[in-house]
């Protein structure tokens, strides 16, 4: 085995692999549903007339926090 095929093998043992990237995105995008349900539960139990500007801070914070996790979206 030449050093380069030693580096490249060590390389590889410490680089996260796509399944756990993966995992992990899972895990924030559940966190955030779960978030993102629980506030709407929360609200849900507010009188009718008092529950717009809780969805609309919502809102405004899905948004931001869509903007900051989309790798498309202009920084």
């Amino acid at each position: 085995m030449s050093n380069d095929e030693e580096t490249d093998s060590a390389a590889e043992r410490t680089r996260p692999s796509v399944e756990q990237d993966d995992r992990r995105v899972r895990d924030r995008e559940g966190a955030a549903s779960d978030s993102a349900a629980e506030a709407i539960r929360d609200l849900e139990q507010q009188p009718l007339g008092e529950r717009a500007p809780g969805y609309q801070a919502l809102a405004d914070r899905l948004r931001v926090e869509l903007e900051q996790s989309d790798p498309h979206g202009a920084r």
